[in-house]
């Protein structure tokens, strides 16, 4: 079960903060900063911070938690893409790359070679190997992880998808030094 912690503002006594721990003393496994900043979410398990995340996670069957990880990732996609369009508002681009930046969600871009510096935000499970679409390659850096392609990543599984979501800046998520993951 995962314990919830709001936080406090700066005008707050950040001293009223304390990190829960088991019955037993220990820290929990995971500690997941959310909300904007504003709830810090602790548990030993990935559902239990997703559960906090996606309302009823728990309850569902691991297909339906597939089906709702796709579907926030959906949801942050489009907000974290609108947030990258505005930071880099000055960057220049194409029209087509413009309508591909700007586009509703209802569908995935299909590209093969993303050239525009703005970064493109893509979900895994719409793409190779999940579906036929092939996944678009960064045509500005031949690196692993191109600063102009982010994904999220739902399909590869629950710990993925949050480390996914903080490499995004969406979150923050902390893993106790004690595991080795």
């Amino acid at each position: 079960m995962a314990i919830l912690v709001r936080n406090v503002s700066m005008t707050q006594d950040a001293e009223r903060i304390t990190v829960p721990t088991r019955p037993d003393g220990t820290y929990y496994r995971f500690e997941l900063i959310c909300d904007g900043g504003w709830s810090r979410v602790y548990d030993d398990t990935t559902s239990g911070l997703l559960g906090h995340m996606i309302p009823g996670y728990l309850a569902l069957t691991h297909e339906q938690q597939l089906a709702a990880r796709i579907q926030h990732a959906v949801d942050n996609q489009v907000r974290l893409q609108a947030q990258l369009n505005s930071f880099f508002n000055n960057t220049p681009r194409t029209t087509v790359e413009d309508d591909i930046l700007n586009g509703c969600r209802d569908a995935q871009p299909l590209v093969a070679q993303w050239d525009c510096a703005v970064p493109l935000v893509a979900i895994d499970t719409f793409y190779a190997p999940y579906t036929d679409n092939q996944i678009p390659v960064s045509g500005i850096a031949d690196v692993a992880m191109p600063p102009n392609l982010w994904w999220l990543k739902p399909g590869h599984g629950e710990l993925e998808y949050l480390r996914s979501l903080h490499e995004a800046s969406l979150v923050d998520l902390h893993i106790s030094k004690e595991e080795v993951v």
